[in-house]
C-alpha cells in the first residue's frame, strides 16, 4: 500500500497554512496563503481549497483525509466553525466540511475541523513534547490566552466546545476590561495585549523607566527590558508569571494532568520571565502529591499545519 498523507490546513487572521503531512510528522508538501478577510468568507474558502487542491497534486499521494485549524469556537462534531472574531462578522456558522467537499468535489473525503489551539495539542500530542503524554494541559501564549487539555488520551472539548479557555478565567472582577465584558481576566495580563496594558497601568508609576519616555512599546521592547532589569517590565512579566500560575493551578487541580505545557510565540519569547514566577504560584496552591507528579516542558516547533494534519491521524486511529 502506498504512503498516504493527511493534509493539514490552519487558518489564522493573517495568514492560512496547508501541508500534506505523513504519519510520521513529516511535512511533504506546503503552502501559505494571506487570509484577507476583509475579502470575505466567498473568497477565502475558494482560496483555501485552491490552495489544498496544489499541495494534494504536489505531495502525489493519496490523501486519508482533511483536518482544519480555525480560531474561535468550533463544533467538532459537525464541522462547523460557529464564530471567529479575527476573521470578520461574516464567519459565523460555516461548515467547513461541507464546503471542503463540495469546493474539491470529493463529497466522501474524511474531514474535520477544530479549534486551532485543539489542533495544536494534537500535533503535541502525535510528534512533539507531549508524544505518549496521555494527560497534559497545553497553554499558548501569544496575542491572546488560549489553552486546551487531552485526558485519558482524548481532547476534552465542552458543551459548547469551549473547555479550557483558560484566558477568559475571571481573575479580578474589578480588574482591566476584556472581551465578551469580562473583567480582570487571565488574558489581560498574561498575553500580548496583556503586558501593553500592564504597560499602559503602570507607566507612570516608573518614570524612570525608558518605557515610560516613549508611546513606541511592543512586547518585544517589554521583554527586553525586563531582562535587562528594568522595573516596570518586571512589574509586568511579574503579574504575567502570577496569572499564569493561578490559571494552570486550578487548571492542574481539576484535570490532574502529568505535564504542562507552554506554547505560542510569547509563551516561548517569555519563558523564563514568566515559568518560574508561576511554578512558585502552582506550588503554593496544589496538593503536594500533585505537585510532585507534575512536568513542565515548552511545545516542540512545529508548522501550525501539521496540527491540524495530526487530527486526521488521530481520528483515523480512534477509528479503526
Amino acid at each position: 500500500m502506498p504512503e498516504s498523507v493527511a493534509i493539514g490546513v490552519d487558518i489564522g487572521g493573517t495568514k492560512v497554512a496547508i501541508a500534506a503531512v505523513n504519519r510520521d510528522g513529516n511535512v511533504i508538501a506546503e503552502h501559505t496563503l494571506p487570509t484577507l478577510p476583509e475579502r470575505g468568507v466567498e473568497d477565502l474558502l475558494t482560496r483555501i481549497c485552491a490552495g489544498v487542491q496544489s499541495v494534494m497534486e504536489s505531495a502525489g499521494l493519496p490523501v486519508a483525509g482533511i483536518g482544519v485549524g480555525c480560531p474561535g469556537a468550533v463544533d467538532y462534531v459537525n464541522g462547523v466553525s460557529l464564530f471567529a472574531a479575527n476573521l470578520g462578522e461574516a464567519w459565523h456558522n460555516i461548515n467547513l466540511r461541507r464546503e471542503l467537499r463540495d469546493r474539491l468535489h470529493l463529497p466522501e473525503m474524511p474531514v474535520w475541523a477544530e479549534n486551532d489551539v485543539n489542533a495544536g495539542g494534537f500535533g503535541q500530542m502525535l510528534f512533539g513534547a507531549a508524544k505518549g503524554c496521555d494527560n497534559f494541559v497545553y497553554l499558548m501564549i501569544g496575542t491572546g490566552l488560549g489553552g486546551c487539555a487531552v485526558i485519558d488520551g482524548r481532547m476534552l472539548r465542552g458543551t459548547s466546545f469551549s473547555a479550557l479557555e483558560v484566558g477568559h478565567i475571571t481573575l479580578n472582577p474589578n480588574g482591566r476590561s476584556g472581551d465578551f465584558g469580562l473583567r480582570g481576566t487571565a488574558e489581560m495580563v498574561v498575553s500580548g495585549k496583556g503586558l501593553l496594558a500592564g504597560w499602559a497601568e503602570y507607566r507612570l508609576h516608573y518614570p524612570d523607566s525608558p518605557l515610560t519616555r516613549t508611546m513606541d512599546v511592543d512586547t518585544a521592547k517589554i521583554l527586553r527590558a525586563a531582562h535587562e532589569g528594568d522595573l516596570l517590565a518586571l512589574h509586568i512579566m511579574d503579574d504575567a508569571g502570577e496569572a499564569l500560575g493561578i490559571a494552570l493551578a486550578w487548571s492542574v487541580t481539576i484535570l490532574n494532568p502529568s505535564m504542562v505545557l507552554i506554547g505560542g510565540g510569547l509563551g516561548i519569547a517569555a519563558g523564563d520571565l514568566l515559568l518560574d514566577r508561576a511554578k512558585k504560584i502552582i506550588k503554593q496552591r496544589i496538593l503536594p502529591q500533585t505537585y510532585e507528579l507534575l512536568g513542565f516542558a515548552y511545545t516542540t516547533e512545529l508548522m501550525s499545519a501539521v496540527g491540524a494534519a495530526a487530527l486526521v491521524w488521530y481520528e483515523l486511529d480512534r477509528n479503526s
